[in-house]
C-alpha cells in the first residue's frame, strides 16, 4: 500500500512538472512571437462596470505609447506620463520595468517565464490554451493571472488578473507589426496642462 501511495505521489508530482514545462514553452513561445514583431502594436479592450473600454499600444524595445479611452500614456523606459485629458493633468512617474501589468507596463505585459509564479496550463476551447500564474511570493497583491493564448500562432487573445480581490479582464482584439513608429512625448501637445511630478 506504501508503495502504491510513493508511486501514485510520483505521478502525480511527473504530472505538474509537465503541466508546468507546457505553460513555460508556450509563454516563452508568446514572448518570442512578440520579439519578431517588434515594432508592434496590441488592439484591446478592458471590461468595467460601465462596459468595455477600448485602447491600442504600440511597443519598441522599452518605450510604448498607449490609448485606453481619452487616456493616454507614454513610457520610455526611464519615465512613464499619463495624460488625463478631463482633468488636464500630465502625471509622470519612474517607468516601473518589473511590472507584468499590460495597463502599467505594456512592455513586459507577456514576459512571465522566470522562478516568480506557479504555472498550470489547461484547454481553453476554439484553439485556446489558458495559463494560469499563481505568485510564489507570499503577501503579492495578485492573486493570480491568466493568459489566454492561442496555440498555433503563440499570440495572447486574454489576460486577467485578479488583484486583492478584483478581477481584471483584458480581451485582446489583434496582435500585429506596426508599421509606424511610437509616438514620444511632446510637451507642446499638452500645452496648459499641469504637471504632476513623483520622480
Amino acid at each position: 500500500m506504501k508503495r502504491m501511495l510513493f508511486l501514485l505521489a510520483a505521478l502525480l508530482t511527473l504530472s505538474a512538472s509537465g503541466a508546468q514545462e507546457r505553460a513555460q514553452s508556450l509563454l516563452r513561445r508568446l514572448a518570442a512571437t512578440l520579439g519578431e514583431l517588434e515594432p508592434y502594436e496590441v488592439v484591446f479592450e478592458v471590461a468595467t462596470e460601465r462596459g468595455p473600454v477600448a485602447g491600442r499600444y504600440r511597443v519598441d524595445g522599452d518605450r510604448y505609447y498607449m490609448q485606453v479611452g481619452r487616456a493616454e500614456v507614454y513610457g520610455d523606459g526611464e519615465c512613464r506620463r499619463e495624460i488625463d485629458p478631463s482633468r488636464r493633468e500630465v502625471v509622470v512617474d519612474h517607468a516601473d520595468l518589473s511590472s507584468r501589468n499590460l495597463l502599467n507596463n505594456p512592455t513586459r505585459a507577456f514576459d512571465f517565464v522566470g522562478e516568480e509564479y506557479d504555472f498550470a496550463a489547461s484547454d481553453a476551447g476554439a484553439g485556446r490554451v489558458e495559463v494560469v500564474m499563481t505568485p510564489r511570493r507570499a503577501g503579492s497583491v495578485v492573486e493570480r493571472i491568466l493568459v489566454e493564448v492561442d496555440a498555433a500562432s503563440a499570440l495572447p487573445s486574454s489576460v486577467t488578473y485578479e488583484v486583492d480581490g478584483d478581477r481584471i479582464r483584458i480581451a485582446i482584439l489583434s496582435v500585429g507589426k506596426s508599421a509606424e513608429p511610437v509616438r514620444r512625448f511632446d510637451a507642446a501637445r499638452y500645452a496648459g496642462f499641469e504637471i504632476i511630478d513623483f520622480r
